[in-house]
């Protein structure tokens, strides 16, 4: 598979100017080990020994991303739910029983509401080929602020072709582990550009999945063209090397 069988012709766009940023709580991501032993805390199904041989023996001698805050774990969704739906419900579920998480989508997250943004499905897939189909992936994100004041529509068409946007799903399991990001009222808020939303079930899927962070954490969905200053895709990032396109 080629990569421009995965990314449309990149451009580049507007943003609004923003100067919020994450709360003094928030340093950056937990250790990785630590990360994986929470969510085999969390999800006991998790098998996690190639994730921990992933960290064991490749994790140290990989390039840093320069736009990454660090590595941070995902457990696959398939891995937690039968449907993308029912494993995201399920990570809202443990994030509610740490602090207020508002569904304001609830019973509308099936496949005519919600579904994954093609391209980053793609990546993600041949991600998992390369870490060994293992059920909790280890990959080099941002939470938000980089493209923070950007829309979801810029982000994905104007990125490098390595980034990656993430979904709901992965921004949840980022929220489950880092809850210390949401320490404060006004810190910025989420967008999920690795999922893409029809708010009416229409097949009009020109909306995407965010989460507002004022006074708990809350799922909505918005415009993939609205810009707000409050507001950051998150994205992660390949490292190239270890990536083949022929898997």
């Amino acid at each position: 598979m080629s990569k421009l069988a995965l990314f449309p012709k990149q451009q580049e766009g507007d943003r609004v100017p923003s100067f919020i940023t994450y709360p003094k709580e928030y340093r950056g991501p937990k250790s990785i080990i630590s990360q994986v032993k929470l969510f085999e805390a969390a999800f006991p199904e998790l098998d996690t020994y190639m994730a921990h041989r992933f960290i064991d023996e490749t994790l140290s001698m990989l390039p840093t991303v320069t736009e990454a805050e660090g590595s941070f774990a995902f457990p696959r969704w398939q891995k937690i739910g039968k449907t993308y739906k029912e494993a995201l419900e399920r990570i809202i579920s443990v994030i509610s029983q740490k602090y207020t998480f508002k569904n304001y989508r609830r019973g509308l997250l099936g496949p005519c509401h919600l579904r994954r943004h093609g391209p980053s499905a793609a990546l993600l897939e041949i991600l998992a080929k390369n870490q060994r189909k293992s059920d909790v992936l280890i990959i080099p994100a941002q939470f938000g602020v980089l493209h923070r004041g950007r829309t979801v529509h810029q982000v994905r068409v104007a990125k490098p072709w390595y980034e990656l946007p993430l979904g709901a799903f992965e921004v949840c399991c980022m929220a489950f582990i880092h809850p210390e990001r949401f320490a404060s009222n006004g810190t910025l808020s989420i967008d999920c550009p690795g999922d893409e939303y029809a708010p009416t079930a229409d097949g009009d899927f020109s909306y995407a999945p965010y989460i507002n962070c004022d006074k708990g954490l809350a799922l909505h969905a918005g415009d993939i063209h609205n810009a707000a200053a409050n507001y950051g895709p998150v994205t992660g990032f390949l490292w190239p090397s270890l990536i083949d396109f022929d898997l």
